[in-house]
C-alpha cells in the first residue's frame, strides 16, 4: 500500500496491521472493519478466513441496503494526509517512494501536538477483555476466559455480540476498534443475541 494521499481523518486502523478492509457509503460512515493481526512482530493471518471476510461483506452490504445515506457519528474532520507531517521525508511526500501502513504510525507519532490519538502501535484485541470469537463468525463468542472482564460482565460462549457502545460489531476488527476509542476508566455496553433472546451487558472500561 501507498498511503500517500490517503485521508487518515476516515481510514483509522491499527498502522502496524497486515491488511485491513474498510466498508464505507459514499459519506464517509464505516459499517464494517476486517483485518487484525497478533502484534506488529507477528507476520501470520491466523485471526483472519476468507469465510470471515465473506461473512462481514454480507452483513455490511445488508446495513449498507438499510441505511445507504447514513452520515459518519462524529462528522469527518478535514482531510489528514500523510505527507502532511513534517518529518515525512521528501521522496515520500512526493510520492517517488512508498509510504507503508507503519510509516504513517512512525512519523505521524513524531509530530507535536500529536495528530492522531485513535490508533496505538497494537490496537487491543478482544483477549484483551477474555473473548475470542469464531474466525468465520467475527462476532460469535467461542470462549470466555475465567475471571476475565467479559466473564464477569457475564458473556457467554455462543453469545452473538449485535454492538458495542452502539456501534455494530460483524468482525473481530469492530470489537478491537470499540477498545481502542474506550477513553480510561470508561465502559462499554455491549447488544448480544442469546439464542433467540436479547441480551445485555456492560465491560469494565480499562
Amino acid at each position: 500500500m501507498n498511503g500517500t494521499g490517503v485521508d487518515l481523518n476516515l481510514f483509522k486502523f491499527d498502522y502496524w496491521g497486515t491488511w485491513a478492509c474498510f466498508f464505507l457509503n459514499a459519506h464517509g460512515h464505516v459499517y464494517a472493519r476486517y483485518g487484525l493481526r497478533k502484534n506488529k512482530e507477528s507476520q501470520d493471518e491466523s485471526l483472519m478466513s476468507l469465510a470471515g471476510l465473506r461473512g462481514v461483506m454480507k452483513q455490511a452490504l445488508d446495513a449498507h441496503q438499510k441505511d445507504p445515506g447514513r452520515r459518519p457519528d462524529p462528522p469527518l474532520g478535514p482531510p489528514l494526509l500523510p505527507e502532511s507531517f513534517a518529518s515525512v521525508p521528501a521522496d515520500m511526500r512526493s510520492g517517488k517512494s512508498c509510504m507503508h501502513c507503519h510509516h504513517v504510525w512512525i512519523y505521524g507519532d513524531k509530530e507535536r501536538p500529536r495528530p492522531f490519538t485513535w490508533a496505538s502501535p497494537e490496537i487491543p484485541l478482544p483477549e484483551r477483555v477474555g473473548l475470542t470469537l469464531d474466525l468465520d463468525r467475527g462476532n460469535v463468542v467461542t470462549a470466555v476466559q475465567p475471571d476475565s472482564p467479559a466473564a464477569r460482565a457475564g458473556i457467554q460462549p455462543k453469545d452473538r455480540i449485535v454492538s458495542m457502545n452502539g456501534t455494530a460489531v460483524y468482525s473481530a476488527a469492530d470489537l478491537s476498534w470499540v477498545l481502542n476509542l474506550l477513553p480510561k476508566g470508561g465502559s462499554i455496553k455491549v447488544e448480544l443475541q442469546r439464542g433467540t433472546s436479547k441480551a445485555e451487558a456492560t465491560l469494565p472500561g480499562r
